[in-house]
């Protein structure tokens, strides 16, 4: 891979940290209006937690993974890169999008409920756009952070509400 096909590539990785962000945006939005009209919205409520699955799969796959053949890591950026691996996040998030398996069923009775902290998954993200970031050549940095320009003010509030133990 060249310099400039993974200059370009950074868009996806934008895209799903965009997507991430918007979910769990909604999600709070969704979770505040329950309160008042919880039938309303089960099924806005559902779709947010698929994309915030779907999304943050993708993500755990590129911080975590090994270089693969034909797949871009956060290695292909920074030689030696490897995000810190969180079982539990990856397993909900895998049976959140895969319904139909005994272990989601087995997680639910085991964790009360079937939902997942909406807010661990935005702080393990948060955790690890800032240390890959920051692994960067400058080259790679500078494009990143102007590809994440639409969602820098979220990440740069979240990062702060996590310095305030309020996330």
């Amino acid at each position: 891979m060249t310099n400039e096909f993974l200059k370009e590539y950074l868009e996806h990785i934008s895209y799903e940290i965009e997507g991430l962000v918007s979910s769990y945006i909604q999600m709070t939005q969704i979770k505040k209006r329950s309160k008042t009209h919880p039938f309303d919205i089960q099924g806005q409520k559902n779709d947010c937690l698929d994309l915030m699955a779907l999304h943050f799969r993708n993500l755990y796959e590129f911080f975590c993974y090994v270089p693969h053949k034909g797949y871009i890591r956060a290695s292909s950026y920074s030689p030696g890169f490897k995000g810190s691996a969180n079982n539990f996040l990856i397993n909900k998030a895998n049976n959140q999008v895969s319904h139909f398996t005994e272990e989601r069923h087995k997680i639910s009775k085991k964790y009360s409920s079937k939902a997942w902290d909406s807010n661990d998954v935005m702080k393990w993200v948060v955790k690890h756009i800032d240390s890959w970031s920051s692994s960067l050549e400058n080259d790679y940095r500078e494009e990143f952070q102007k590809r994440l320009a639409p969602v820098d003010p979220f990440i740069k509030w979240y990062r702060d509400q996590i310095d305030q133990g309020k996330a």
